[in-house]
């Protein structure tokens, strides 16, 4: 939201009328015509500060559309192709319409790329901060029900990118900036959102723990010192400690002065805050090396993305071969698959030195080609190609008993040799050169 108020500008929210569901915004006849789609989409361009006739809707057959609801065409002429059926449910096609128009303002405005990773929950997130968030936030999930004779049916989908919660606090933010009290327009939000608002309202009334807040938000300056951002992180608000790991990690090494207060967040009792902090402190580089016992501590977290996130930074860091090594081999048993992969791709770092590994990594290759999961599995036989002069002869000794499994991985192998992985790091090795790859 914060994002948002620096991009568009805090008055784009100040001075939004909230739209809602009702005959009051939206008093012609909707038939579930081509027509009445261009009419809300012409109605919801003049609430956003778009040119409606810049844009095209195209309406399209569903099956040419088997995975969204609409599709936004940038460019020079920038069209949005909506799926047939959205136009039997006024209300799903209002929230997909927004959310296009959205891409419009956001890709179409040059405000961010579509390589960005959280570029579509930004996008679900704009009409919210708008004023048009009730239509996505009651279109999340959808249900169906129908009878054939004697038998009934229940069938569940779901819309959107963001969770009712999600849209729920949004709107709790959007009324704090504001300074108004709850709003009769809860009535029209299902309940779990309705109900997030609520608690949200009352946690920002009570702590204020939000950056954005309306006492502050015209005040955002200059970027932080980092001796200031390193003060942030004892702060006694989640939401600063965060921001401020967020604010250090893109200074890398320029950021040494903060790593005692980043590995102080390790041990922090918020439970997202250690495996930030972990990724942290691996974008700082050997500054951060002091950080090698704490980080293998956290490979026995009880939460499975905070171990990833310490291996990962193990594997970046590489600090202490002689003690990381083993922790990680130790942590490859009963992990889930997504722990496993960046506990192998740590392994991959120390080159050599993680051939005590190989046994393990061969056990890890048989459950991935079982289970088909091709990421661990181009993971663990790049991770052998590191470590290992003759990687090929392990895995076909290994697999010797199983012929389909043996052919499959030495497939998988060779495609990884010809086509190079990791910046060709491994052909390297295999060259003879000492590397250490990320």
């Amino acid at each position: 939201m914060g994002w948002l108020a620096e991009k568009l500008g805090l008055d784009r929210l100040l001075q939004a009328e909230v739209i809602l569901p009702t005959d009051e915004y939206f008093p012609e006849e909707y038939r579930g015509a081509e027509d009445d789609a261009r009419r809300i989409m012409k109605q919801l361009c003049d609430v956003m500060g778009l040119e409606a006739g810049k844009l095209q809707l195209v309406i399209a057959p569903d099956e040419t559309m088997p995975e969204a609801a609409g599709y936004y065409h940038g460019g020079a002429q920038p069209f949005i192709r909506v799926k047939q059926s959205q136009l039997h449910k006024p209300e799903n096609l209002t929230a997909t319409l927004a959310h296009e128009l959205a891409h419009e303002i956001l890709l179409g405005g040059g405000l961010l790329t579509a390589d960005l990773p959280d570029h579509e929950w930004i996008t679900d997130l704009l009409p919210a901060y708008l004023g048009l968030g009730i239509f996505a936030a009651n279109s999340v999930m959808h249900e169906k029900y129908w009878t054939d004779g004697q038998l009934s049916y229940w069938q569940m989908g779901r819309q959107g990118y963001l969770p009712a919660r999600i849209f729920g606090y949004a709107f709790a933010l959007f009324i704090y900036m504001r300074r108004e009290d709850v709003p009769d327009w809860i009535k029209q939000l299902r309940l779990d959102a309705a109900n997030a608002l609520l608690a949200g309202r009352r946690f920002l009334e009570k702590s204020g723990d939000t950056l954005f807040h309306p006492d502050t938000i015209r005040h955002v300056g200059k970027p932080l010192s980092v001796a200031e951002l390193t003060a942030r992180l004892a702060s006694p608000s989640a939401s600063c400690r965060m921001a401020a790991l967020w604010d250090l990690k893109p200074l890398g090494p320029a950021a040494a002065e903060a790593v005692p207060a980043m590995i102080r967040c390790l041990q922090d009792r918020d439970p997202e805050m250690p495996g930030e902090a972990a990724l942290a402190l691996a974008a700082l580089g050997p500054a951060a090396a002091v950080a090698a016992p704490d980080l293998r501590g956290l490979l026995w977290h009880p939460a499975p993305a905070t171990r990833k996130c310490a291996a990962y930074a193990l594997g970046r860091l590489h600090a202490d071969a002689e003690r990381d090594i083993p922790e990680l081999i130790a942590s490859l048993r009963g992990n889930s698959p997504t722990v496993l992969e960046a506990v192998v791709t740590a392994l991959r770092q120390y080159g050599p030195p993680a051939k005590a590994a190989v046994p393990h990594l061969l056990n890890t290759l048989g459950p991935a080609l079982v289970d088909c999961d091709h990421a661990l599995l181009d993971s663990v036989l790049t991770t052998l190609l590191y470590v290992l002069p003759d990687a090929e002869r392990r895995v076909a000794s290994y697999l010797a008993d199983d012929a389909e499994l043996r052919e499959l991985a030495l497939s998988a192998l060779r495609d990884l040799q010809e086509g190079g992985s990791d910046d060709d790091a491994a052909s390297q090795h295999r060259n003879g050169l000492s590397i250490r790859g990320e």
